[in-house]
């Protein structure tokens, strides 16, 4: 990270210890004189910075950058007919809080005929019109991310908030 480019601008909004400083973040920063910060040099060694699809069945204002929370998976097994659920990851924290994919995917924002939202949900008998469907982004090791990947094959991530410490 380059410090040159960003030290003496002005703060637009509150920035947090640790937080990633985007351009909006900054006062007086726009396209023409955005300090090019790619997202890769926040990323800690040897982890993986990934958007993960996940059901929440709240308000997303009670969700924050920084939270920790638990991601379980829910899946119909259906050797046993039955309705299964684990934890998959425990106590992760947040690093970004995209929009509701739902409500982009049905406006057509950011369509693409490859993006299939709902393939997330075949197979599946769980309902997911109770919750929000929304991207989140976590750090990752390499093996919780094909955790993660092999989970959304066979159903759906369901968040929860964890306590603060």
């Amino acid at each position: 990270m380059d410090e040159d480019k960003i030290l003496g601008k002005k703060a637009a909004s509150d920035i947090l210890e640790g937080e990633i400083i985007r351009k909006d973040k900054l006062g007086g920063v726009n396209s023409n004189n955005y300090f090019g910060l790619s997202f890769s040099s926040y990323i800690p060694y040897d982890l993986r910075a990934v958007s993960i699809p996940v059901n929440f069945y709240g308000d997303k204002s009670l969700l924050e950058e920084g939270d920790r929370v638990d991601l379980i998976s829910t899946y119909y097994e259906q050797e046993n007919s039955i309705l299964c659920s684990e934890t998959v990851l425990s106590e992760k924290e947040i690093i970004l809080i995209g929009s509701n994919v739902e409500e982009s995917y049905s406006s057509g924002e950011n369509y693409s005929e490859d993006f299939l939202l709902d393939s997330i949900f075949i197979g599946s008998q769980v309902n997911s019109n109770y919750g929000k469907l929304l991207i989140i982004t976590f750090y990752l090791s390499k093996s919780e991310v094909e955790e993660v990947f092999l989970a959304l094959e066979r159903g759906v991530l369901n968040l929860s908030i964890c306590p603060k410490k």
